[in-house]
């Protein structure tokens, strides 16, 4: 029996095509309180700069805001 290697491809591959896609992928965040307490404030303040820097360090997304 013979075994193939298959090696990774970076990127994003098209399904339908096998080809890789070029643009960056378009991802958003959904944040949320569930009161005007302060704490929840802060709260909503620290998820919007986590999936900031999350989304941002990669090169490959495009991050689509909506406020």
């Amino acid at each position: 029996m013979q075994i193939q290697v298959i090696e990774k491809t970076n990127g994003r591959i098209n399904r339908v095509t096998g080809t890789t896609i070029k643009e960056r992928l378009r991802v958003c965040a959904y944040c949320r309180v569930s009161t005007d307490n302060e704490e929840q404030l802060n709260s909503y303040q620290s998820q919007l700069k986590y999936y900031d820097e999350k989304i941002n360090g990669k090169s490959e997304w495009q991050f689509q805001r909506k406020y």
